[in-house]
């Protein structure tokens, strides 16, 4: 993000420019297990820069790139969301209300589409899986009696997809 903005050092603009709560110095010791190998972390930590301080280094910055962006969300973006309570992308490409409202009516029935694929996703993946690490003791006990115990929670109307120990 630096090189497109034309930040040369980072670190004294991110003082500057962007107030405590909007960066972040990172160590790799608390991202050891989310980077990838083919990132290459510095010991001296990465400065991370939430999304305000992101816009506010846009519009600081003097590159052609992110003057069009600023004139994009000033001239485009905020006034569709001030005049109609939000923005579509590539709304400002349409001619008739009826072509607004149904990319609308479109963008707002994702999120909805987004949650139902992923509840159904889940219900379909979790319950095949199963745990038999669980033991119970019999008479003798080193008798050990698997038992079945559902990876997730189970739906009181569903069944259990294995029956259940004697």
């Amino acid at each position: 993000m630096c090189d497109l903005l034309g930040i040369s050092q980072p670190g004294v603009v991110a003082k500057r420019r962007l107030d405590p709560e909007d960066r972040r110095h990172v160590f790799q010791t608390e991202l050891s297990k989310v980077t990838s190998n083919h990132v290459s972390f510095p010991n001296r930590g990465m400065l991370c820069v939430n999304e305000t301080g992101i816009y506010d280094l846009i519009g600081a910055s003097r590159k052609p790139a992110a003057r069009a962006f600023r004139k994009w969300v000033n001239g485009t973006v905020l006034p569709a969301i001030r005049k109609d309570g939000g923005y579509v992308r590539g709304e400002e490409n349409f001619e008739t209300e009826e072509d607004i409202m149904a990319l609308s009516l479109r963008a707002m029935e994702m999120p909805r589409k987004k949650r139902q694929e992923r509840k159904k996703k889940h219900q379909l993946g979790s319950m095949p899986r199963m745990v038999t690490a669980s033991h119970r003791r019999r008479a003798d006990p080193r008798t050990v009696v698997p038992t079945v115990v559902p990876a997730a929670p189970v739906d009181r109307d569903s069944r259990p997809l294995l029956p259940s120990p004697c």
